[in-house]
């Protein structure tokens, strides 16, 4: 380049050399006309046509050079368009091998999700399993105490009988005895006294036991007042716990919706810090305007007094959320005004810096207008000066053109070292176009491979979703048997809670007849000691005595027959229980039979489960090696495009091209100095055919030059 630019000096120089040597020649014509020689006059023209075609030559070989030039920049530059093309491609294909990475990695973590869900089902089935064995042998126990339970009522009853047995006996003694006493009937009509007080005691301890029985009654109203309170309580505490967790599901939304809001909170105070630095550079950019900055000044101020109002109004409503929420509404439509805003100073600041630009380019030309008007002052002078000039001063200025020709074949020599350079650049150029070939064939063959890889991963996936289908089945089967079981077991349950409410009945029962046997071997006992007495005291009261004992005892063995016969119900109630409940478990020992089983069918798909397991382990450990291949490959590529003597050469394709731009301004100009020094040639030689001279300089037209206007 500083070869070209001492060329272009050199033309110049010439050119002005040239025009001298004609004014010189002109004045010289007109003073001299006669007195110059032929001789002389050639072997100027002679020298002037030499130097012309030199200059002609040498413009041709830097053109041609130019151009060459050109022709590689362009081919270095579609060589690296190539480049940039090729890792664009390797880029997206390494987002696309990403993305299905990702999409595979959520398609896995479906899997385990699915598999997790799974592994709870299988949980909570053994679970309910040990719930219903647990259930089982409670209930199986409950069955022993039961079978204990009728064993002692068996007891009882055996005892009960024996004693209606003795009791029996007895009656018939009595039954003797009333025979005598019947026939000594007449004897006792003087105890009839004694007899009837007998029997107004009798009646008042029936009038007792008829109290206690109305007590008893009332006791067990009640205990059914109380059981039905108790269940009021119980559906009070259920609903207070209901109403507990709805306080605690509220509890947690309103949590949420604080750390929502905290969040939103955090962005707006993001967003207003963003405007800060903001509105911070625009005062920092608007110091010229100041009218404008002092405007934004008292925005920032009217802001900033907003944005403390609307923070302390967020601090002060945290829990009023629609308040939150309209002035959130009215800060965002703020904001939005102070965007439309800087908009509006961005534009008028880029008009600004436009209309400044303008101003510059305007001022820029204006001294480049003075400039050129002071060299041309500048040239007008010297040539006035060079006019005055003797002839004897165009031998040194030719001596000197000589000499400026010796430089341009210096700054030849030069151009050639650089285009030797450029060449070198090149070869360097083409030897990383082919290492990153290379690269490139590297990355697609890995691309190949891991697009295989996918592939194997796509159908472990499919024949996990197949297997996955199939176990989901299996687990609906097993959810379905298990509601039949817990279904069968809440049936049982109730049945049990059933029988348990009968023993309970029966057991009341029970002590009241034991209460009552008590009470009627209480008033035996007494009535034996009353008999006793009677026979000590008086035996004419006899008969009546035991007509009254025979009532009592007729009494005694009515509510005996239907103790009896209540007994024999609650025996058969016992008994149908007992055969349910065998036939409970029998159906319990056929579902733990069948659960046993479905545990076996099961056993192979736990096989299965670790089989997945361990496949899940390779594909992890092979997405962890490709995760390893691609950071290789990524900092591969990382090294290579932003590797430093990469990043020189491209600084220096860049300087390439920017020298090249400079180039082909300098051959524009040269071109157009090179027209108007052939038009003045013209001139010359029209100038010189008037004078009736032959033109020497009789140039054809060369390439790469325009014809002349």
């Amino acid at each position: 380049m500083l070869a070209e630019v001492k060329l272009s000096k050199g033309t110049a120089e010439l050119k002005e050399e040239i025009e001298k040597f004609i004014n010189d020649f002109r004045d010289d014509d007109a003073n001299n006309f006669s007195i110059g020689s032929d001789s002389d006059d050639l072997a100027r023209e002679k020298d002037l046509e030499h130097a012309f075609e030199k200059l002609y030559s040498e413009n041709e070989k830097l053109v041609i050079t130019v151009g060459e030039l050109q022709c590689e920049v362009k081919a270095l530059k579609n060589h690296h368009e190539d480049l940039e093309g090729k890792h664009a491609k390797l880029i997206e294909q390494a987002v696309n091998h990403e993305n299905e990475k990702s999409k595979l990695q959520k398609k896995f973590n479906e899997i385990m999700t699915e598999k997790e869900a799974l592994m709870e089902n299988v949980k909570r089935l053994q679970a309910e399993n040990c719930r219903l064995e647990c259930a089982y042998s409670s209930i199986a126990l409950r069955c022993e105490e039961i079978e204990s339970q009728l064993d002692e009522v068996s007891c009882e009853d055996a005892c009960l009988r024996s004693l209606l047995h003795d009791r029996g006996n007895e009656i018939l003694v009595l039954e003797q005895h009333k025979q005598d006493l019947l026939e000594k009937l007449g004897e006792f009509e003087s105890v009839i006294s004694t007899m009837v007080d007998a029997e107004q005691e009798l009646s008042s301890r029936l009038s007792d036991l008829e109290s206690l029985h109305s007590r008893n009654k009332e006791l067990s109203s009640m205990k059914m007042n109380l059981e039905q309170e108790l269940k009021m309580v119980k559906d009070a505490l259920h609903a207070l716990e209901d109403e507990k967790r709805m306080t605690e599901r509220d509890l947690t939304k309103l949590l949420e919706d604080k750390s929502v809001l905290q969040e939103s909170n955090q962005s707006y105070l993001a967003k207003h810090a963003q405007l800060e630095k903001e509105l911070f550079k625009t005062k920092h950019e608007l110091e010229v305007c100041q009218s404008e900055a002092k405007h934004l000044s008292g925005e920032n101020c009217r802001l900033t007094k907003e944005l403390s109002a609307v923070i302390s109004s967020h601090e002060v409503t945290v829990l009023k959320n629609r308040e939150l929420e309209k002035s959130l509404d009215g800060v965002s439509k703020e904001k939005n005004t102070m965007e439309e805003h800087l908009a509006s100073v961005t534009d008028t600041l880029k008009t600004v810096e436009a209309s400044l630009n303008q101003v510059n380019a305007e001022h820029l030309k204006l001294r480049h207008e003075k400039a050129c008007l002071e060299e041309e002052v500048c040239v007008i002078r010297g040539r006035n000066e060079e006019l005055n000039a003797s002839k004897t001063s165009l031998q040194m200025q030719l001596s000197g053109a000589l000499a400026q020709l010796s430089a341009a074949e210096r700054c030849k020599q030069q151009l050639q070292e650089e285009l030797a350079l450029t060449e070198e650049a090149k070869h360097e150029a083409i030897k990383d176009a082919l290492h990153k070939d290379k690269a490139l064939k590297s990355l697609e063959s890995q691309n190949n491979n891991l697009a295989k890889a996918l592939l194997e991963q796509q159908k472990l996936c499919s024949k996990l979703e197949m297997e996955l289908v199939s176990l989901q089945d299996a687990a609906d089967l097993l959810q379905a048997r298990n509601e039949e079981l817990q279904f069968s077991t809440d049936a049982s349950k109730l049945q049990f809670s059933v029988a348990e409410r009968r023993a309970n009945k029966y057991k009341l029962v029970c002590s009241e007849l034991d209460l009552q046997k008590r009470d009627l071997c209480d008033q035996i006992k007494q009535l034996s000691e009353e008999l006793t007495e009677l026979r000590d005291g008086t035996q004419v009261a006899a008969g009546e005595f035991n007509m009254v004992m025979v009532s009592g005892l007729s009494w005694c063995l009515s509510l005996e027959n239907f103790l009896f016969s209540s007994l024999a119900i609650y025996c058969r109630q016992v008994a149908g229980l007992t055969e349910q409940l065998k036939d409970k478990t029998v159906e319990a020992e056929k579902w733990k039979f069948n659960f046993e089983a479905l545990q076996l069918r099961v056993a192979p798909f736990q096989g299965q489960l670790e089989l997945y397991e361990m496949e899940k382990e390779l594909l992890e450990r092979r997405n962890e090696a490709t995760e390893s291949e691609l950071t290789k490959l990524h900092r591969k590529v990382s090294e290579m495009m932003g590797h430093q003597n990469h990043r020189q050469k491209i600084h220096y394709l860049s300087n390439l091209l920017k020298e090249r731009n400079e180039y082909k301004k300098e051959v524009y100009t040269l071109h157009e100095k090179m027209l108007k020094q052939m038009k003045e040639i013209k001139k010359l030689e029209v100038l010189l055919q008037q004078r009736g001279r032959k033109s020497v300089l009789e140039l054809s037209t060369k390439e790469n030059l325009d014809p002349p206007a």
